[in-house]
């Protein structure tokens, strides 16, 4: 269909179908890149998830190490 105004019903109807499936098209790129984006972020939360977890482990036992060495010996 060339870029003339269309003539006949038929035309307008493919030139609009042409344009929601040309948007259909981009939508569903948009949405594939968004999802991988949020795989990604959920990935990084994930890492920083363990690695707080970490950090209040390793915090804890220094506080029961240095709670432990001043308790009296028994």
């Amino acid at each position: 269909m060339s870029d003339a105004e269309p003539e006949t019903v038929q035309d307008l109807k493919a030139l609009v179908e042409n344009i929601f499936q040309q948007i259909q098209d981009k939508l569903q790129g948009l949405s594939g890149q968004v999802i991988g984006r949020i795989d990604g972020l959920s990935g990084h939360v994930d890492d920083l998830e363990r690695q707080v977890s970490d950090l209040m482990t390793r915090t804890r036992l220094e506080e029961f190490e240095s709670h432990r060495r001043e308790w009296p010996l028994r």
